[in-house]
């Protein structure tokens, strides 16, 4: 199909730029061991280093006692994501769309939501998600990247959060929600 005719081209340009631009990187940086060890299999001879992202003591310690001030949202029953959506978790994505979907239609639910924070900057992944099935868009909400403290008082509101996995991965294959 013309589909993964441009698909095949794309992954193949795709790895040609990477070859490119990094023959003349001398490190190469990443947030988790996994992309770690993918760089490694491509690119063994650069020295590959891992930066965590995003922990920073005094605001885990300052939202600590937020935690017992904060009250979950019990009229709306609130679903919550945070960070990008790669690739390898658009197929986990849909699957829980379609889950999500059919709890609502066959349970006649109206007070449910689901949030994805900070998904507005990228305009390809707010249209995947809102084109999947307009039954749901009344159902979701996406926002603008915010500032991590309101973030994570938003977070605690919420009645859950949402974990997409890559299945090609057999270790840890999400995220933690670390400061709450």
């Amino acid at each position: 199909s013309p589909k993964s005719i441009f698909s095949k081209f794309n992954i193949k340009l795709i790895r040609y730029l990477e070859i490119y631009y990094i023959k003349s990187a001398s490190l190469l940086t990443t947030i988790c061991t996994y992309t770690k060890m993918e760089l490694q299999n491509l690119h063994f001879s650069k020295p590959i280093i891992i930066i965590e992202n995003g922990y920073f003591k005094e605001i885990y310690d300052k939202n600590k006692s937020k935690q017992l001030l904060v009250k979950q949202n019990n009229e709306i029953f609130t679903i919550a994501y945070v960070g990008s959506i790669y690739s390898h978790q658009y197929q986990s994505l849909e699957l829980f769309l379609k889950c999500f979907k059919k709890i609502i239609v066959e349970n006649n639910i109206s007070n449910i939501q689901l949030i994805f924070y900070g998904i507005n900057f990228s305009k390809e992944i707010k249209n995947r998600i809102l084109s999947y099935d307009n039954q749901l868009n009344n159902y979701i909400k996406t926002t603008s990247i915010i500032p991590l403290d309101i973030l994570i008082g938003e977070l605690l509101k919420a009645n859950t959060l949402l974990l997409l996995s890559n299945e090609a991965y057999d270790g840890y294959a999400a995220k933690i929600y670390d400061y709450i």
